[in-house]
Formats: structure tokens, C-alpha cells, sequence
């Protein structure tokens, strides 16, 4: 009969506090990190990308009212 625990720790490598353990404990943290970090790094360049889309256009406007403010009243 196999009996099984959720609580198992040699499921999550955490048997004894060795090197194997601190091994798997930072496998386990890397990619969360990884994961977490490009996530952020999405979060900044969906904004990049969205403020240089937005002071594009807001370029434009100024640059077009300041050709028409030249060619109007000079």
C-alpha cells in the first residue's frame, strides 16, 4: 500500500538543512523570481511604450500649433 502525505518534505527538498536542500530552495525561488521580474519588466515597457506613444501624439499637436501659430500671427 503506497501512502501518501501532503506534508512530505522530501517532495519540496527539504529532508535535511544541507546543501541539496538550500539547492532546491533556490531552484524554487529563481524562478518565482524570474517569473516576478518579467512581469515588471511587461509592467514598465507596456508604459514605456505607452508614454512614448503618448508624448509622440503630444508632439505632434504642439509642433502643428506651433507651425500654425509661425504661419498665422508672423
Amino acid at each position: 500500500m503506497v501512502h501518501l502525505s501532503f506534508a512530505a518534505p522530501e517532495w519540496i527538498g527539504l529532508e535535511k538543512a544541507n546543501a541539496h536542500s538550500f539547492s532546491t530552495f533556490l531552484d524554487l525561488l529563481i524562478p518565482y523570481a524570474r517569473s516576478t521580474l518579467d512581469g515588471l519588466l511587461n509592467w514598465v515597457l507596456y508604459w514605456y511604450v505607452c508614454m512614448v506613444w503618448y508624448a509622440w501624439n503630444t508632439a505632434w499637436f504642439v509642433w502643428y500649433g506651433a507651425v500654425w501659430y509661425l504661419l498665422v500671427w508672423i
